[in-house]
């Protein structure tokens, strides 16, 4: 009643608490995907992770050889 209640007079309709990790464990929460500022372009975070970039593995391994 209380969280109906704030939704209510505070205006927030559409507020989802499971995007915030409200007490979700871990492992269960939403990834949201990310927009790239500037673009349109929408992808996931692991497009934009070095571990799942092939250039940025390339890098990695041609600074590790040294």
């Amino acid at each position: 009643k209380c969280g109906a209640a704030i939704t209510k007079k505070r205006g927030l309709q559409a507020y989802d608490p499971k995007l915030h990790l409200a007490g979700i464990p871990m492992g269960q929460r939403q990834l949201t995907p990310y927009t790239i500022s500037g673009t349109d372009i929408v992808c996931d975070g692991d497009d934009l992770h070095f571990v799942n970039n092939a250039a940025m593995q390339q890098e990695w391994d041609d600074n590790a050889a040294g």
